[in-house]
């Protein structure tokens, strides 16, 4: 999907489990600054959340059970490289915001 899309912008939606969630954490951070819709439902994906995301118009990041374990998540300091200008919709599902 990556290589196919060249320079496009990319609407990413997933639900991260097992190798599935590993691959995503090889390619996503590298590609957020390409990313225009991103909707996000896992157990912890932050640290890919870190680098700018200048057209990055819409995020939804819902924090879900991960083996029988759940647990509420916070916004690392420094997300999206505080750099998401286009950023006008904001959705948060089990996540702490300080």
């Amino acid at each position: 999907m990556w290589a196919r899309s060249k320079g496009a912008p990319i609407i990413f939606s997933t639900s991260m489990a097992g190798m599935l969630y590993e691959r995503h954490a090889e390619i996503l951070p590298n590609n957020l600054h390409r990313i225009k819709h991103l909707d996000l439902a896992g157990p912890d994906y932050f640290e890919w959340l870190l680098p700018p995301a200048p057209i990055l118009e819409s995020i939804s990041i819902e924090v879900v059970e991960f083996g029988g374990e759940f647990r509420f998540g916070v916004l690392p300091d420094g997300f999206l490289g505080h750099n998401a200008p286009r950023l006008s919709r904001l959705s948060l599902d089990g996540l702490c915001v300080q």
